[in-house]
């Protein structure tokens, strides 16, 4: 999933490797893991729920579909203006997967090509889709408030959607509060039944051969151990098992101001999670810079930075930077994505030097048992309906019953996601494999098919939905294995919603936070200036962010 962040404050994720570029378009983040931490799905931070006054005076509101659950009348063709994507703006018209919708369901589609910079501008002249593929919960509430999406409540989408509804609320109810302004329902989450771009641990296992590690270290402890054993023969194991590298580091770090490079993996073994909003141990919500265990895991980087086990260049180094050192064998271990982790293929160190063999393995367990890294949690965008068709319920029927259909039916399914067997995807044990140049979702030959992304989790530009039988029937194996056995994450209990403080206080906290962490990890500063973050925190809107953040918890999320 190379996913085109949506540019906030959240930036461009390093792979442990290198920089992802694998297509799946459904999410707005970018793709997966770096050097420092995995993740991604979202990476911008998503929208406050305000703005509900201000949806009611526009209009925004009420389908007069109401509750019913006649369908559409199935004689009239219906021409339906279609955003699909708000990524990939090349798609063709009259491809071959919407001609074949077109067909099946007696409809008329007007492709509408747009990132989320046009569709903005087509809702200040009133001219969006009649569906909408929204990147963020903020973009959410952003087209509602100024009366652009039209109401969807839940039992109208129960009905007329049933088994896309059933298939969410399976996989995580809690991702209807990321589509509600003022408790109303504004848009359909979409669904991920796993998160190919979190991250789990992946040591060098040459290197821990050379070391005579037999074990893969699975606690703070361990490391402790791993990394002390490995420095005592540095020298000679970077010589047998990365020729020309003069110095072995433990692992590096790249892009540090963001949470999930962070080294998350390290924190969340303290049972923090900076960056993220996070349950206490009361159960209320507070920032994971301010959870106990933070100052713990702060001197454990320190101790390993005196140490040398960390490359002091984590200050200042870019993705591109890590990337060009990773690949000539400088680091012992770092995160990965679960994608990447269940793939066959090589990557370029292994490809510059055929002797690497990785070992994979859960985040790291702390002195109380905690282990946690960076998640982005099972969402991905939304699709929302034109408030235009408000005094058009059957033709919001028609929709929404044929997105359930193409979710439910697996030969439309099949068709929506990966296209044409034979042409487009070739079966490998039973999973629908791209076959080239369909693998590429920016190729020509892709653009005239019509299907987008082959991601097979409702990502496609048709197939924004995949009931959840079908997906898992399709998805790799390999995959769901890597994520039953390594996923650990810890996903933002609020999802990075932003909170109405949140434009004039969390950039500030997130600067006084990264020069905090650095200068206390490389030994700038003494540990307790982390005590005087605390303070910095609190008199500075950090009190007050966190009471709103508890509000909108309570609100949108808390059962």
């Amino acid at each position: 999933m190379n996913r085109a962040m949506t540019k906030t404050r959240r930036g461009l994720m390093l792979s442990f490797a290198v920089l992802m570029t694998a297509g799946m378009v459904g999410c707005s983040g970018n793709s997966n893991s770096n050097g420092g931490d995995g993740g991604n799905g979202s990476g911008s931070a998503a929208a406050n729920n305000g703005g509900g006054s201000a949806a009611a005076a526009n209009g925004a509101g009420s389908t007069n579909a109401g509750n019913a659950a006649e369908p559409a009348p199935a004689d009239k063709t219906y021409e339906i203006k279609y955003h699909g994507s708000f990524q990939l703006d090349g798609m063709k018209q009259d491809s071959d997967v919407e001609q074949a919708i077109e067909k099946k369901f007696n409809v008329k589609i007007d492709l509408v090509n747009a990132k989320m910079d046009k569709i903005n501008l087509l809702a200040a002249s009133n001219d969006l889709p009649d569906i909408i593929r929204i990147a963020d919960p903020k973009d959410v509430a952003t087209l509602a408030s100024s009366g652009m999406l039209l109401e969807l409540p839940e039992s109208l989408l129960q009905e007329q959607m049933p088994d896309v509804i059933n298939s969410l609320n399976q996989v995580d109810q809690g991702l209807w509060g990321l589509t509600k302004v003022e408790s109303k329902n504004y848009a359909i989450p979409q669904y991920l039944t796993v998160v190919p771009w979190d991250s789990a641990m992946t040591f060098r296992k040459d290197i821990l051969d050379a070391a005579g590690i037999a074990d893969v270290p699975a606690t703070i402890d361990q490391y402790d151990a791993a990394f002390k054993a490995i420095k005592a023969d540095e020298k000679a194991i970077a010589a047998t098992t990365s020729p020309g590298v003069k110095k072995l580091y433990m692992f590096g770090g790249a892009d540090m101001q963001y949470g999930w490079n962070a080294w998350s993996w390290l924190f969340g073994a303290y049972g923090s999670m900076p960056d993220t909003w996070q349950l206490d141990a009361n159960g209320n919500v507070a920032r994971g810079e301010t959870l106990p265990g933070t100052k713990d895991a702060l001197a454990k980087l320190r101790e390993w930075y005196a140490a040398g086990y960390i490359d002091p260049a984590f200050v200042t180094d870019k993705g591109d930077q890590y990337g060009a050192k990773y690949n000539t064998g400088t680091y012992v271990m770092g995160t990965r994505g679960l994608n990447q982790i269940s793939s066959p293929n090589t990557d370029d160190l292994q490809k510059n030097i055929p002797t690497v063999q990785y070992v994979n393995a859960k985040s790291p367990a702390g002195p109380n048992g905690d282990a946690g890294v960076w998640s982005w949690g099972k969402r991905q965008n939304f699709v929302g309906i034109s408030a235009k068709l408000k005094d058009d319920p059957d033709k919001v029927k028609k929709i929404l019953s044929m997105l359930n259909t193409i979710a439910t039916d697996e030969e439309l399914y099949k068709l929506t996601h990966w296209g044409i067997e034979g042409k487009s995807y070739k079966l490998t044990d039973g999973i629908p494999v791209a076959i080239q140049p369909y693998d590429n979702d920016k190729s020509p030959e892709t653009a005239a098919l019509g299907v987008g992304s082959m991601d097979g989790q409702g990502g496609s530009l048709f197939g924004p939905f995949g009931n959840i039988d079908l997906v898992k029937k399709y998805m790799d194996p390999k995959l769901v294995e890597a994520t039953n056995q390594y996923y650990t994450g810890k996903p933002d209990v609020i999802f990075m919603l932003p909170l109405p403080s949140t434009a004039t206080t969390e950039q500030r906290i997130i600067d006084k936070w990264n020069e905090t962490f650095t200068k206390i990890v490389i030994g700038e500063a003494p540990l307790s200036a982390y005590d005087d973050f605390l303070k910095w925190f609190k008199d500075n809107g950090g009190e007050q962010l966190t009471k709103e953040a508890n509000d909108l918890y309570a609100a949108n999320f808390k059962s």
